[in-house]
């Protein structure tokens, strides 16, 4: 569930400077760690293009007094800033609960045009808040350019000590060189593999075949050596995919079936199948094709791309496309893995039946140790929103239960979480079906509950290895299993014996245009989906220490590792660098009544997956935005109070473009839980929604693109099943993903992003390919002036589609705008576009008067507003009939986190009535709403709240 809970504000206030919440809002997992005695935590961020090469370096060279009060990382002199470049001050909070040491923090800042030039990055210093230089500040990587070559987004990379809770603050300048030195991240770059060295763990990675690790040592008494004793890992390591060698029975199993008779049914079958087969292949990673790469190296943070595919070595076929992002984090024992994997076959033949990552533990120990991390979220302080309704209760983050004991080395071990099938559509709106974790020692389980941290730890003693996954149990199936002196990280469990389906439900097409939607029974009237090409990012966690669990503090490390840490300068200096054109910060007292709506909206989404449970590897970070289509889309009766029924009315899949709002939303707000609803959402609309492959092997070429255009970087439309819909532009999280990419440095970012860009531009000519202006801000990020130019060439028509298309390359217009200071062809093709008659294209004339101020849009920016905004006497329209069906806590007012100061100050029906009323194609479904959030572009223009 989501960990909406408690409420920290830093300085008293509710102010946007990165925003102590501690009651994060959508599964806010945790975040922090502690590197004594070879504790491990993740940062959350990937790479960039190229780097600084880390030289190799010990404390020996440091000066200046390391040791002040109780911080763990060495420190160099006293820092004397240039004035020739203005400080900036950096907070890093934590979210999860957790007192970070020296833990990882990774993420980008902008900067206004003209602040910073490349060649200046070279002389930029990190102070702590005594004015100590930061030695672990590697130096940054420009992510992003304005049009004049100077610095628009740039990434951090360093340690620091935070308070489970607090924040750290930090100043950011330039200053003279500094002779003093912090230990390093080295990589040997040998003739048949990388050694990398983070001063606590030394692992050797093949460039041969897959191998995760040849090797690996942990530095357990902490003397700089590597001895033989110190081998944690002294065999290669494994992936793996098992293939079911027969279905787990009919695609279209269930259809019109729920096991209730009181409800219509639904669309049958999920996509957690309950496994008919009596064997299954295996697909070997270390068996495929394979390549490495140095993807970014510095001195705190360094990145290593592994890619290749799975191979049967009976067979010699090759399954699933993979990229694998390494991390790996100076003076730290622990590696985070980027895992995605791309459905290659034909999903009529091909149904996954385990995925997995292993890592052999060194030692002939006669016994072991384990632990592992059960239910890690607790119930904070109920919320009296209503005497009239229960009251909301928020969740708050960690420590975990933790479950230990002995285990002999012939005894296998499972930490397993199956969660409920995958049925939504048709189901009671009050449903919830909990997702369980049992803990198996032997095969017989010794403990069970609810929503378990996720991370399992084996050790001798001496030495020991812990592993864990992101999300554990919102991102279900998931296990962790040692067995055979392996400790495997599945992605997909043996246990429960469950397949992967990833079939279309119902392969025929039901209907026709002509026919009507009331016959139809869903508005797709072109070729069916397919799931050929899908995508999926998993991330996991390996930690190898010294000593058992406890010493290792592998929780603390794991629940970092869920919620890393992230760079903040403040919400009044993200708006001021103007990168996503003139906006203000939140301010919910000069604009109290839209800066409520605009918080109403955003919680609306986040916390109806909680609500709803939401969850499940394919579905996490996806959000169903109707109820009530039977009688328009099929001609059944009305059931009023079940999720909506075929077709259309599914998933939302960034349409209407959550993603961009949520993140742009953060950055002027501060708010750490938009951060993590935003990611949790771009990484599922980035890879599920999306296209990677396009014609499996062993099967026909799928349809859903139009005739033999290509369909890699293509998404589907939304439908009850991520992948049940013909390929769109829209589909496509074209601008989301640009904005996770500057904020993390991402690989996988850039990886989808050069395959979205390709489709829209080059392939992508099927229905509603509205995003060829969208690619200019993909463009920028991927550093691409050609294929920028390609894009600017289209000289697309404006059009729209109930927003859409003012959200793709309308957008994509406005960023441009931005990005080039107002070039005059750019400003000209923007303007044709905020004529369009849509009021989702609201925004668009809100930011052209913004930088003109020359009164050509007032009219009909006060138009839009007043469309927005209704006069405060709310008839009895469609919205009384929905009211009481939303959950009580959405009805009234939002827990302490979002709405800090109480209940609105002005009706929230009028809220609901706009929401379901809204005019201009924003509609009365639960996902068109997302169009109002571009209100914040209006504020500016507005002297005085509403």
């Amino acid at each position: 569930m989501t960990d909406d809970g408690r409420r920290t504000t830093e300085d008293g206030t509710r102010r946007r400077v990165g925003g102590l919440l501690a009651a994060l809002v959508l599964s806010l997992l945790a975040g922090c760690g502690d590197c004594a005695g070879g504790s491990a935590e993740d940062a959350g961020a990937g790479g960039g293009d190229g780097g600084v090469t880390a030289d190799a370096s010990s404390d020996a060279g440091v000066t200046g007094d390391a040791a002040r009060g109780d911080s763990s990382e060495p420190h160099g002199d006293q820092v004397v800033f240039s004035a020739a470049f203005a400080t900036i001050p950096v907070l890093v909070a934590d979210h999860a609960n957790v007192t970070r040491r020296g833990a990882p923090v990774s993420g980008g800042i902008p900067l206004a045009r003209g602040v910073l030039q490349p060649a200046e990055v070279a002389g930029m210093v990190l102070a702590d808040s005594d004015g100590y230089r930061v030695l672990s500040f590697q130096q940054p990587v420009v992510l992003g350019r304005w049009a004049d070559g100077s610095v628009k987004w740039l990434l951090l990379d360093f340690r620091a000590d935070v308070p489970a809770g607090g924040q750290a603050s930090f100043t950011l300048g330039m200053a003279t060189a500094d002779t003093s030195a912090d230990p390093a991240i080295t990589i040997t770059d040998d003739a048949d593999s990388f050694t990398v060295d983070t001063g606590l763990l030394k692992a050797v990675i093949s460039k041969q075949r897959f191998s995760l690790f040849d090797q690996a040592w942990v530095d357990l008494d902490g003397d700089g050596q590597y001895a033989a004793e110190e081998l944690v890992v002294d065999a290669p390591g494994e992936m793996f995919i098992d293939l079911d060698d027969s279905p787990p029975g009919s695609s279209d199993t269930g259809v019109y079936d729920y096991p209730a008779e009181d409800f219509f049914g639904m669309e049958g079958g999920n996509w957690l199948r309950d496994s008919q087969a009596t064997s299954s292949t295996r697909y070997l990673a270390s068996a495929g094709d394979y390549d490495i790469s140095l993807f970014r190296q510095g001195r705190s943070h360094a990145v290593l791309k592994l890619e290749g595919w799975h191979r049967d070595t009976g067979s010699s076929r090759q399954f699933a496309k993979y990229t694998l992002y390494l991390h790996f984090y100076a003076r730290r024992s622990d590696v985070r893995l980027t895992h995605t994997w791309i459905m290659t076959g034909d999903p009529e033949q091909n149904f996954i039946r385990r995925m997995a990552v292993e890592l052999p533990l060194a030692g002939e120990a006669a016994a072991l140790f384990y632990a592992a991390g059960g239910a890690f979220e607790t119930e904070g302080t109920p919320l009296v929103l209503d005497p009239d309704h229960p009251p909301y209760v928020p969740l708050e983050p960690g420590p975990s239960q933790v479950h230990s004991g002995q285990l002999a080395t012939d005894e296998p071990l499972s930490l397993l979480s199956v969660g409920p099938d995958k049925y939504y559509h048709n189901l009671p709106l009050e449903f919830e079906a909990p997702v369980e974790y049992t803990l198996l020692q032997g095969g017989v389980a010794v403990v069970s509950g609810e929503a378990a941290a996720g991370w399992l730890d084996v050790s001798d003693g001496q030495r020991g290895i812990a592993a864990g996954v992101r999300d554990f149990w919102r991102e279900h199936p998931k296990e962790l299993r040692f067995a055979d002196g392996r400790l495997t990280a599945f992605i997909w469990p043996d246990g429960g014996d469950k397949a992967l389906d990833l079939r279309r439900r119902y392969p025929e097409l039901r209907g026709s245009v002509d026919q009507g939607f009331g016959t139809a029974a869903r508005r797709e009237f072109v070729a069916p989906g397919s799931a050929v090409g899908i995508a999926k990012t998993t991330d996991l966690f390996f930690q190898l220490h010294a000593g058992d669990h406890a010493a290792a503090q592998v929780d603390d490390s794991f629940r970092s590792f869920q919620d890393p840490l992230l760079p903040f300068i403040s919400a009044e200096h993200n708006v001021a660098t103007g990168v996503y054109g003139s906006l203000v910060p939140y301010d919910p007292v000069n604009y109290t009544k839209l800066e409520n709506f605009l918080d109403y909206m955003m919680a609306r989404i986040i916390r109806s997956q909680r609500e709803y449970e939401w969850y499940g590897m394919l579905d996490y970070g996806d959000y169903l935005p109707e109820f009530g289509k039977q009688t328009w889309e099929l001609d059944i009766p009305d059931n009023p109070d079940v999720f909506s029924n075929w077709g259309y009315a599914g998933w939302l899949q960034e349409n209407y473009r959550f993603g961009q709002f949520a993140f742009a939303q953060y950055l002027r707000s501060g708010r750490h839980h938009y951060f993590r609803a935003a990611d949790v959402w771009l990484r599922h609309t980035r890879d599920v929604d999306c296209v990677y492959w396009d014609a499996p092997d062993d099967g026909p070429r799928p349809q859903d693109a139009e005739g033999s255009s290509p369909r890699v970087g293509g998404g589907h439309r939304h439908d009850q099943q991520h992948w049940g819909a013909y390929m769109t532009g829209y589909g496509i999280p074209t601008i989301a993903v640009v904005h996770h990419y500057f904020l993390t440095g991402e690989g996988r970012d850039l990886d989808a992003m050069r395959a979205n860009a390709d489709w829209i531009l080059n392939a992508g000519t099927y229905y509603e390919n509205y995003s060829e202006y969208s690619v200019l801000y993909m463009a920028e990020a991927l550093d691409d002036a050609a294929l920028m130019a390609q894009a600017l060439a289209h000289n697309e028509t404006p059009q729209s589609a109930f927003g859409r298309a003012t959200y793709d390359s309308g957008m994509g217009l406005m960023l441009h705008d931005v990005h080039t200071g107002g070039d005059t062809v750019v400003r000209e093709k923007l303007r044709a576009w905020a004529d369009l008659d849509e009021s989702s294209a609201g925004y668009l004339r809100a930011y052209l008067e913004a930088q003109e101020q020359t009164g050509t849009y007032s009219a009909r920016i006060q138009a839009d507003l007043d469309a927005a905004f209704p006069a405060d006497s709310v008839t009895a329209r469609y919205f009384d009939e929905w009211a009481p069906r939303i959950p009580s806590d959405f009805r009234d007012v939002f827990s302490a986190d979002i709405m800090p100061d109480g209940p609105f100050v002005w009706p929230l029906r009028l809220l609901e009535d706009t929401q379901f009323n809204g005019p201009g194609g924003m509609g009365y479904d639960l996902g068109r709403h997302s169009n109002q959030m571009a209100l914040m572009w209006a504020m500016p223009l507005v002297g005085a709240d509403l």
